[in-house]
């Protein structure tokens, strides 16, 4: 209820003036015609952000078109048989290798599938990004002393099924 008065209260002590007056005196009211209303200029149109050349650091600084949809291109089934007599086995399936003087170097931070494997034959379903031309699968049995497994999948084999055994 308070606003419903202090809104036209406002409102007419705007439209008329607060009464006060320049100190002259004037015998005659007369009331002159309301100003015109300001017109206002168009907004001028955005200007698009500038294009930068560094590469994105953030998730935030990634800019992408709006048919883009982050899902992945390509499913790949991993059918694994574990015929190893180690009582704990783990896998990793990674996208990111490189050899080195002969010794494989995974990037750990790149795997696709982590987990450990039971005895027997079990099947693993991964999605794979369009730019994923190459995967590496390690096989570890958890003792003392063990070497992983090595085993190598290429996207140039046009298969969507990749078969590994392990011995």
């Amino acid at each position: 209820m308070k606003y419903l008065l202090l809104v036209p209260t406002t409102a007419l002590l705007v439209a008329c003036g607060s009464g006060g007056g320049d100190g002259g005196s004037t015998t005659a009211s007369s009331s002159a015609p309301p100003a015109p209303a300001p017109v206002s200029a168009p907004a001028p149109a955005p200007t698009p952000p500038p294009v930068s050349t560094v590469p994105p650091s953030e998730m935030e600084d990634v800019v992408v078109t709006k048919t883009f949809d982050f899902i992945g291109k390509d499913d790949l089934t991993i059918q694994m048989s574990n015929n190893m007599s180690a009582a704990r086995v783990y896998l990793n399936v990674c996208s990111d290798y490189s050899t080195v003087s002969g010794k494989v170097k995974v990037d750990y931070k790149t795997c696709q599938l982590r987990t450990t494997l039971p005895s027997g034959s079990t099947e693993y379903k991964i999605t794979l990004s369009g730019d994923t031309e190459q995967l590496i699968a390690q096989v570890w049995a958890l003792e003392e002393g063990a070497v992983p497994q090595s085993f190598y999948w290429s996207a140039s084999s046009n298969s969507n099924n990749w078969d590994i055994i392990v011995n």
